[in-house]
């Protein structure tokens, strides 16, 4: 029996499960809490301004502003991502970073590959009819890294980008404990971190930005929108994109995770 299990009342059973939710929940208040004074001070927006551009996306994806037939392959891709996006933001504000992460990762596959499908016309007909086999050879993450690779175009998450996100959130690796998002190196598992939020929020918002652009641009856009949603889809990843640097900023500061970082791959969008 350990010092801590003699003098602290450590439950078990059902009762054990409910402290682990109660401590999410205290995290959830904390995040909420900071995010609101963050945003207040003018300091952070990007959680409201994924909002604004998930819900967007949803929109797209579910055919809100009208059906253009086919098999839906582009819109299933949108909100595939959305969900894994929203999934791992909330798991950011309870405080499960590194999960978070692995869902994050998730995300920048997605993007990586919508990337691909708006450089190279063809491709995204190619993947939705392609047996499995060809589909998981030709189109798994480290393949489509190589096809943007060849078109001389930087992937939104990059080879070193995605070790990264491996490293943090997927990979058992020695010295790399759990939960470990502050300047004291400890790990700390359910308790609020605000470097573990702003590095997640960050890992999450660059990548769907990216996929809200590839919805819209052109000549080959994921998607057939009429010119008023395309346009607020457009303004909505520009204004989160924008909104990055001051997360990068405060992370940078305790761990320089973003040296080279991508610029906006289209800066001349209407």
């Amino acid at each position: 029996m350990t010092r801590n299990e003699r003098t602290l009342p450590i439950p078990d059973g059902v009762d054990f499960l409910r402290s682990l939710r109660d401590a999410n929940a205290q995290c959830e208040r904390q995040t909420d809490d900071y995010l609101d004074r963050e945003r207040r001070n003018g300091s952070i927006t990007t959680h409201e301004d994924l909002g604004t551009l998930v819900s967007l996306l949803d929109r797209a994806g579910s055919c809100f502003w009208g059906c253009h037939g086919g098999d839906h392959s582009p819109e299933h891709l949108v909100m595939r991502c959305c969900t894994y996006a929203i999934s791992s933001f909330w798991l950011a504000c309870s405080g499960a970073y590194d999960e978070s992460v692995a869902l994050a990762r998730i995300v920048g596959e997605i993007t990586n590959v919508a990337t691909l499908f708006t450089l190279k016309p063809g491709t995204l007909t190619e993947w939705a009819t392609a047996d499995e086999r060809t589909r998981r050879e030709k189109y798994c993450p480290v393949n489509v890294r190589r096809s943007l690779e060849a078109e001389q175009f930087p992937a939104p998450v990059g080879r070193e980008n995605y070790a990264l996100l491996s490293v943090k959130g997927i990979h058992l690796t020695p010295g790399m404990p759990p939960g470990m998002y502050n300047a004291d190196r400890q790990p700390k598992l359910y308790q609020f971190q605000d470097l573990g939020l702003l590095f997640c929020l960050a890992e999450i918002s660059f990548p769907l930005s990216i996929l809200g652009l590839c919805t819209i641009v052109e000549p080959n856009p994921l998607m057939n929108l009429d010119a008023a949603p395309r346009q607020r889809i457009a303004d909505a990843a520009k204004k989160l994109r924008r909104s990055l640097p001051e997360l990068w900023r405060r992370v940078n500061d305790v761990f320089p995770t973003y040296p080279d970082r991508v610029a906006d791959p289209w800066p001349d969008l209407p």
